[in-house]
Formats: C-alpha cells, structure tokens, sequence
C-alpha cells in the first residue's frame, strides 16, 4: 500500500483491529478533561467492545499550522 492510502484509512480498534466504532460517552471528570484539553475522545469497538481513547484532531501533518501574510 502507498502512503497516502495508509493515511487515508477509516480508523481501526487498537484491541482487534475492526473498523466498525463508534464515539462513547464519557465519564467522569479525567475524560471531560481529556475531551476538551487534549482534543481526545472515547471510543468502542462493535466487536469486541473494547474502549478505547483517540486524538478528534484532523492530521496536522496535512494543513498548514500558520498562516503568514503576503
């Protein structure tokens, strides 16, 4: 596989490698914190229910971070 195929894959559950998740709720204060201040969200698997935590960022590597004026 090329790179950007790799890149551009449906995510996966770290546990069994399903592509079928789904966002969770999340509980308590130290996953409230990690939604809002580190941008990362609960997740499961259909499969085998793991839960899971995963960045909601969009890949950084991909847009431009600063925006400098002509």
């Amino acid at each position: 596989m090329d790179e950007s195929t790799t890149k551009n894959r449906s995510p996966v559950c770290p546990f069994c490698g399903c592509n079928k998740i789904y966002r969770s709720r999340r509980h308590g204060t130290h996953e409230w914190f990690l939604h809002y201040f580190r941008f990362t969200s609960p997740y499961r698997c259909q499969d085998c229910d793991g839960r899971f935590f995963r960045s909601r960022r969009p890949d950084s590597s991909k847009k431009e971070l600063h925006h400098h004026p002509a």
